[in-house]
């Protein structure tokens, strides 16, 4: 089993960022559209330094009102889109403008896609052993040029942690996207963000979705719907 959350770091600010912010539901949004996502992820590569995202989802939201750490381990990410719908009619109504929401299973598949094309090396981390060896086998033969640094299951001990995190810290990766339910995923990447030392790279916490909708399945255990990012 995953470790239960200790020694958070909410009080670590996020990297200076160059796109906009929103405030929604006592949590902050950059309302961007995918395109300006991939952008964006390009230049925190570019800029060096570890960086988390996250993505806000109405369950999510409604999480943090009472989640507090939740909250401020949002707040110290350095991405955080709009997943779901609802969340972008709610910033409409309260007359925020978000020009659409940022669906998990196309900004997986376009940082994928975009990794390929600038070789950035790529660690997939989470679900059983056999599911994230069939997630590196299909996006690889998805995204030719695909570097794939290392992929592990997400099933260890609180014993066991460091190592996951050296293993990843060692893999090289630019990029680690994450299978993990929430708040699990964001307590240990705010927990390791600095010892993970994905170089020169963003954290990419993410539950999206595969094209593969069987494999979706097995990976998340959820919906394989595009809606169901519940990062």
């Amino acid at each position: 089993m995953t470790p239960v959350a200790a020694d958070l770091r909410p009080e670590v600010a996020a990297a200076p960022s160059t796109c906009r912010e929103l405030e929604l539901f006592g949590v902050p949004l950059h309302p961007l559209t995918m395109a300006e996502t991939v952008d964006r992820v390009e230049e925190l590569v570019r800029d060096g330094g570890a960086h988390q995202h996250v993505v806000l989802n109405a369950a999510k939201v409604v999480q943090v009102q009472n989640d507090h750490a939740l909250r401020d381990i949002i707040r110290s990410c350095s991405l955080i889109n709009a997943d779901g719908q609802s969340v972008v009619w709610a910033a409409r109504l309260l007359g925020l403008d978000v020009p659409e929401r940022v669906a998990g299973i196309d900004l997986m598949d376009h940082l994928l896609a975009r990794a390929a094309e600038r070789r950035w090396p790529v660690f997939f981390l989470g679900a059983r052993e056999d599911v994230v060896r069939r997630v590196t086998e299909l996006e690889t033969q998805r995204h030719p040029g695909l570097v794939v640094a290392g992929c592990r299951n997400g099933y260890w001990t609180a014993a066991e942690e460091p190592a996951v995190v050296a293993e990843v810290a060692a893999s090289g990766a630019a990029l680690l996207f994450v299978a993990m339910p929430t708040p699990a995923k964001e307590e240990f990447l705010a927990r390791n963000l600095d010892a993970l030392g994905v170089r020169d790279g963003l954290l990419v916490v993410t539950r999206s979705d595969l094209a593969d909708p069987e494999l979706a399945q097995m990976y998340f255990g959820g919906s394989t719907k595009s809606a169901s990012l519940s990062t």
